[in-house]
């Protein structure tokens, strides 16, 4: 376990992915890596975190592309399984929208829309079951889901690098 020293949280160690050679560099156009959490897993608080977050930040697109898209596949054992997911706004450091749109960014989908909430001005998403965050965000955004997986997806073009984010997913 890792306890956070700006929050005083305690995380549990991040699973293992399916495929530890997969690694999100920005040298490949696509790739997902998936992690599963187990049942015996579904429980307590885990940060994931952007590659190269805390560091040099989420890497630029390289080999000649100009973006690359990492995908995060969670995948919980069993249905439907209730959690919550965080995103600090204190750590969330993307390159700001360009023109109209978020050139990199962070994208969450399968999330439980939220009713009765007004609109976020932050996320740039056309679903209400996803979220698009680039730039930086004017507060915290929490979210339930009640699935049996969530995808995180980084996108990150040639021009600059930024720290990225980390997220917050906690089980009851």
């Amino acid at each position: 376990m890792d306890m956070d020293e700006s929050s005083g949280m305690i995380f549990k160690e991040w699973p293992e992915p399916q495929n530890n050679l997969i690694q999100c560099n920005g040298m490949e156009s696509q790739i997902t890596i998936t992690t599963i959490f187990e049942e015996s897993d579904q429980s307590g608080c885990y940060q994931f975190k952007t590659p190269g977050f805390g560091g040099a930040g989420y890497p630029n697109a390289g080999g000649g592309l100009p973006h690359y898209d990492c995908r995060f596949l969670l995948r919980f054992r069993g249905s439907n399984v209730f959690g919550t997911l965080t995103v600090p706004s204190d750590t969330f450091d993307f390159q700001p929208v360009v023109g109209v749109s978020c050139k990199d960014f962070l994208r969450i989908n399968n999330l439980i829309p939220l009713t009765g909430q007004p609109n976020d001005p932050d996320d740039n998403a056309p679903a209400d079951t996803v979220v698009n965050y680039c730039g930086m965000l004017t507060g915290d955004k929490t979210f339930n889901f009640n699935k049996s997986m969530l995808t995180i997806r980084l996108r990150g073009d040639d021009t600059v690098r930024h720290d990225g984010a980390e997220v917050i997913i906690c089980f009851p």
